[in-house]
């Protein structure tokens, strides 16, 4: 007898029959055998504990399908073959597709492709669901004309083939176990005169539905329970019930077929959780529930025009908007309606669409949340470490899987030891063999001599790369030509041996002690699951022959497909859950999320290796693959209405505004149908309409202040008093105020700053500038000493250091009148062979360098021999001599300049000049200052006096003012810059220009910048009038010198100038003065275009800066005499 049991969601169905059970029971011998979804198991067996009792729970049966089928199966079936996992299904899948891949167009390339693999196997577990074979699938596919089509369905079917006999060789498969069940019941006459009942079934598929029609046979009565009216439709296919009347309108026929007698129907017709409450009670109808209910894809439904707060409609801005509003609310709910948090339920559409941003939201309140979502071992650090040193060996040492198998924190290697190991890797791009080789470069990268310090970190760094070296070659020696049990105990035997295991029960124990609970428990789950990842490896291949690579493809195959789940911390707790999964049982309050179009209901599209095109041409073949559009499309109503009306006593229904890129996103027909039928429901913004709307925690009002602390209100400053009350807060709190205050940001404690920069400060002139350009950039460069990590390249410092080296040895060892009598080739020679000797001395030799690095390298003699030849003319014409390269100043020979400050403390700047010329005229000395710059560089005075490009007239002065033992008395001649690349600025006029012409732009890219002393003798001696528009100056059409020129009260004000620019900053240094003040110039340029630093200091677009004015040369001497006018 087969008995339907109706009723719309919420009338009652479960309880009536969960009484029929009760009253079974309690009247006669009858177990009763009650089937549900899989995911309601745990739910039914609790529901049935509290009705029957600890003494009767043992009389009825709770079994889903497969718990059913498995019952029998084993009971019937001598099962001597272990179940297979989900992890060994994607690595049998793998080794299908391997073995396959020859006879494959469509697959042959996916064999470790998870998401691949995972298709094929749902299409295999749909075919099993289907009852559609292998054989049947190939044989349709000759039948349709779809080329790829025809392919797809013959590789699938050879797939599926290989796929089920290799399972079936070693092991016994749960999808399977519903065919065996129906044949064992019809084979056993089982289940005869028993009663079944049925619930909470939408639809079975094609396997459930032939174990249903032999239990159908057999049992004296199944119950069944189908959510709708009757087995009419008065949607004629577009309403809520549609899905579930075709459904029961199956089963109906179903039973007339086998004979089986329907017995009179039991309509549930009144709404029990909206007012047939149990005597005593006097929970509050909410009539609006009931309303929405009876609303839903009903084409008779006028309206609801009472106001009411008991549906609420959410506009949020994004899915986190909409995530906070409902942590919020519930903490609302909790605080002020006394609702507990096990009777509030979260529903998405999609599982795990927004249950991360949910789950933070509602923790960060401070509320308990149960989530059940399985951890993935693949993503633990141990399966990451043992994952990545294989995969280490496998890529021939690759540096970044060996960083990540180091960086896990479970390897033997020390903290400081990876970071040393890793930037000698970065600085020198360390990769594959080269680890294999003693490294002999600086560990700081190009340009440094390799000095006995140097050469102690070298060994250091050595020794650690030996001991990270040892395992990983032993694990290749021992996986060498070795099969798979071979290769799972080595891999064991590594983990071992490197002490993964005990620094991961350290790590637990650690956690433990400092409050998190279950740790050492969790670490013993993960290495149970990797002890079983190698045995299954075992078990899988045996003594089969295998790859080092093809094993660690596996093994993250058998990683990515363990899990392990959570031991729930309370019973009351909020759930989350997937609308066509969740169970809601008696829920008082219920939060729809995503009400979006396509998103909340789903956009039906078919998923997996076949589309809905080819599911539709499948079913036209006679090949039912799954359900057909109309079909899903009437469950997914069913899927909204079932969420919709699980709520007793509140709705919320939100949608988001835009999606997290700033796309638009349209509410769904949810939220339309409600501002249709329900116009006076409650409406508001996730935002909140007051800022006191959305505070209801601690962190909540830490946020709420962030955003609003820029507002000097009452209530912010209100928000803030109430904060600052709880300690845990305190130091966000104070970290807001202090990036909100657009204060300076300072060193409070002098002694601290004079730690950091020292009493007596020694600077460099980059330093200086370093300063001037920006205080917050100086104090993390040089008093924090945070560098950026780069990796050794010729880049233009580097490059400008070679050609320094260059330029100084051919200057040293040839004499004026050598250089001037040397030949083309000579000078080629000279600078190829000084060229080698930096490469051996400061930049390790040749070996390890790239083609492309030594390429680049001896390119740079190019340039070399242009400044030279143009030197050689400047030499010619002019009677400046080189005296000095790379001169120091700080020395014996030139003191450091000295500046005093107030607290008796002093400035000293040092610095290297890289060439002084001298020349000697009428028993006068003048002495001049050259700069080599690599990159395009134009002396500017204004920028001098405002602390930038200080450095050749600060030597200058030093030198003028300090090295009178050194040098004798001498008069400073000029500063210039002299470019160390020339070229050619490209022709605008014509593609074969003049030589004449060519030596014109060569001459003016060379030009060199700077400024002169107003002296005849010295513009004559430099050969400015000779070489006209190389110097930064000439005569006018009146032969009157201008450009860039200086006399000595000049340079004495400018002394001045500069003095006071370096005592500034020692004192705003000993002050602790370090705000992010970047300078800008005339042309925007801003020190925080480059910065590395600008993600640390808070400097936002319309903070305060400094303007560089770019003023003309003559404009700056005017304004220091007018400053030191007095002086």
């Amino acid at each position: 007898m087969l008995y339907f049991v109706f009723g719309r969601a919420g009338s009652g169905k479960t309880t009536f029959l969960r009484n029929l059970i009760k009253d079974f029971v309690g009247s006669s011998d009858e177990i009763p055998i009650l089937i549900v979804p899989e995911q309601y198991s745990f739910e039914s067996e609790r529901e049935l504990l509290r009705i029957l009792g600890p003494d009767k729970i043992n009389r009825v049966e709770n079994l889903s399908f497969s718990r059913l089928a498995h019952k029998v199966v084993s009971k019937y079936k001598k099962i001597k073959k272990p179940f297979i996992t989900d992890a060994e299904r994607s690595v049998i899948m793998s080794m299908c597709l391997n073995e396959l891949s020859d006879t494959l167009e469509i697959y042959g390339k996916h064999t470790n492709s998870t998401e691949v693999l995972e298709q094929l196997i749902n299409a295999d577990i749909q075919m099993r669901q289907s009852c559609v074979l292998p054989q049947e699938l190939s044989t349709a596919s000759e039948n349709t004309k779809n080329f790829i089509l025809k392919q797809k369905m013959r590789e699938i079917a050879l797939i599926s083939e290989s796929y089920r006999a290799q399972i079936s060789a070693k092991y016994e498969d749960e999808s399977g176990e519903l065919d065996e069940l129906a044949h064992l019941i019809a084979e056993n006459n089982l289940f005869e005169d028993r009663v079944i009942m049925l619930d909470s079934f939408r639809g079975f598929t094609r396997q459930e539905m032939k174990v249903f029609v032999e239990l159908l046979k057999r049992a004296k009565a199944v119950y069944i329970s189908i959510c709708a009216n009757d087995f009419s439709d008065a949607a004629e296919g577009f309403g809520a019930f549609t899905h579930t009347t075709e459904f029961a309108k199956k089963l109906r026929a179903l039973a007339k077929e086998n004979d089986v007698r329907i017995a009179k129907c039991a309509y549930l017709s009144s709404a029990a959780k909206f007012n047939n409450f149990p005597p005593g009670q006097t929970k509050p109808v909410r009539e609006t529930i009931s309303a929405l209910e009876h609303s839903l894809y009903s084409p008779q439904f006028e309206g609801y025009s009472k106001e009411t707060g008991d549906i609420v409609l959410v506009s949020a801005r994004d899915k986190a908007d909409e995530s906070e509003f409902v942590a919020r609310e519930i903490r609302r709910l909790t605080r002020e309606e006394k609702i507990r948090c096990r009777d509030i339920y979260i529903i998405e559409r999609t599982e795990g669409s927004y249950k991360p941003f949910l789950l933070n939201a509602i923790r960060r309140n401070g509320l308990p949340v149960f989530d059940d979502a399985r951890r993935c071992v693949f993503n633990e650090p141990l399966f990451f470490s043992i994952y990545y040193a294989i995969e280490s060996v496998v890529k021939g040492f690759s540096t970044q899987s060996i960083m990540r198998y180091l960086k896990t924190g479970l390897s033997d290697i020390e903290l400081f030891e990876i970071c040393l190991v890793d930037n000698y890797t970065v600085v020198w791009d360390i990769d594959g063999a080269a680890w294999k080789k003693e490294w002999k470069n600086h560990p700081s990268g190009l340009g440094y001599s390799l000095n006995q310090k140097a050469a102690e970190n070298l060994k250091k760094i050595n020794d650690i790369r030996s001991r990270i070296l040892k395992p990983l070659l032993w694990l290749k020696e021992e996986t060498a030509d070795a099969d798979g049990t071979a290769i799972s105990k080595a891999v064991f035997d590594f983990v071992i041996n490197t002490g993964m295991r005990e620094r991961l029960l350290e790590l637990a124990l650690i956690s433990e002690s400092e409050g998190r609970a279950g740790e050492v428990a969790q670490k013993n789950e993960l290495w149970n699951a990797l002890v079983s990842i190698l045995e299954q490896a075992v078990f899988l291949f045996g003594e089969k022959k295998l790859s080092l690579k093809r094993f660690c493809e596996i093994f993250k195959l058998l990683a990515l497909k363990t899990t392990l789940g959570v031991i729930p911390q309370g019973i009351d707790e909020i759930t989350i859950g997937a609308a066509d999964r969740i169970r809601t049982e008696d829920a008082r309050v219920v939060f729809i999320v995503g009400a979006n179009d396509g998103i909340f209901p789903l956009d039906i599209r078919a998923n997996g290796v076949f589309s809905e095109a080819d599911r539709k041409e499948l079913l036209s073949l006679g090949i039912e693959m799954s359900f057909p559009y109309e079909y899903m499309a009437a469950q997914e109503r069913f899927i909204t209405y079932c969420a919709l009306t699980a709520a007793r006593e509140r709705l919320y229904v939100s949608y988001s505004k835009y999606s997290f890129s700033g796309e638009n996103l349209k509410p769904s027909e949810i939220v339309t149908h409600l501002e249709l039928y329900f116009k006076n429901c409650k409406k508001v913004s996730a935002s909140g309409s007051s800022l006191l709307e959305n505070i209801e925690s601690g962190e909540s009002a830490l946020s709420v202040y962030a955003q609003n602390i820029s507002n000097d209100s009452v209530f912010t400053a209100s928000l803030r008093s109430s904060i600052s009350h709880f300690d845990e807060y305190s130091p966000r709190l104070k970290a807001l105020d202090k990036a909100a205050s657009k204060g300076e940001i300072k060193i409070e404690d002098k002694k601290t700053a004079l730690d950091l920069f020292g009493k007596n400060i020694t600077l460099s002139a980059s330093k200086l500038q370093s300063y001037f350009e920006c205080p917050f950039s100086y104090f993390c460069k040089y008093g924090l000493s945070v560098k950026e990590l780069r990796a050794a390249s010729l880049d233009f410092a580097k490059s400008g250091s070679v050609i320094h080296f260059v330029l100084e040895g051919i200057l040293k060892e040839m004499t004026k009148e050598e250089l001037l009598s040397a030949d083309e080739t000579t000078l080629k020679n000279k600078i190829d062979e000084l060229l080698n000797a930096y490469l051996e001395e400061m930049m390790g030799g040749k070996e390890g360098k790239s083609n492309r690095f030594l390429n680049l390298f001896y390119r740079l003699s190019r340039a070399v021999f242009a400044v030279i030849s143009r030197l050689k003319n400047e030499l010619k014409l002019g009677q400046f001599v080189p005296v000095e390269y790379e001169l120091y100043i700080g020395g014996d020979e030139i003191p450091p300049l000295t500046i005093p400050l107030s607290d008796g403390s002093d400035v000293k700047v040092t610095g290297i000049v890289d060439r002084v010329d001298i020349m000697t005229s009428d028993d006068k000395k003048y002495l001049r200052i050259i700069d080599y710059k690599t990159g395009k560089k134009e002396f500017n005075l204004s920028d001098v006096i405002q602390g930038r490009d200080i450095q050749m007239c600060l030597y200058l002065l030093t030198i003028d003012k300090n090295g009178k033992e050194y040098f004798g008395n001498t008069i400073p001649a000029g500063v210039l810059y002299l470019p160390s690349k020339i070229g050619i600025k490209n022709m605008k006029y014509g593609r074969n220009p003049k030589d004449a012409e060519i030596e014109r732009r060569k001459l003016e890219s060379g030009k060199l910048s700077g400024m002169i002393l107003d002296d005849a003798c010295v513009i004559k001696g430099m050969g400015a009038t000779e070489l006209e528009g190389y110097f930064p100056v000439k005569y006018d059409k009146y032969g009157k010198l201008v450009g860039n020129l200086y006399n000595a009260q000049h340079l004495g004000k400018l002394s001045r100038k500069i003095e006071k620019i370096i005592t500034d900053m020692g004192e705003a240094l000993h002050s602790g003065e370090i705000p992010p003040y970047p300078f800008v110039d005339s042309n925007d340029y801003s020190a925080c275009t480059y910065c590395d630093y600008k993600s640390v200091c808070g400097f936002e677009t319309g903070d305060r800066v400094k303007n560089i004015e770019k003023l003309h040369h003559d404009k700056v001497l005017e304004m220091l005499e007018k400053e030191y006018t007095n002086e």
